[in-house]
């Protein structure tokens, strides 16, 4: 049997502010402590809150932020759904 390391990550998140860079930091706070983990969980809606004001199209800066997050860190990412 392979091993495969999950860390699920719960933190406040806000409808008002960019919850990314946060994430981010939480993110490599999470490898630096557990360099074995290859997967990172966040919550519903971790990335903006429940705001459709934030909603952006496919591909926006937001996805591309989260694909550099998982690529950089080299961790499969679910970041939680955003609008």
């Amino acid at each position: 049997m392979t091993s495969f390391a999950i860390a699920g990550i719960q933190m406040p998140v806000s409808a008002i502010t960019n919850n990314i860079p946060v994430m981010e930091h939480r993110v490599a706070t999470v490898l630096a402590i557990y360099p074995w983990v290859q997967m990172v969980v966040f919550s519903e809606l971790a990335p903006h809150g429940p705001l459709l004001s934030k909603a952006e199209a496919v591909g926006g800066p937001s996805e591309v932020s989260l694909q550099n997050l998982a690529r950089n860190h080299n961790v499969w990412l679910v970041p939680g759904s955003l609008y």
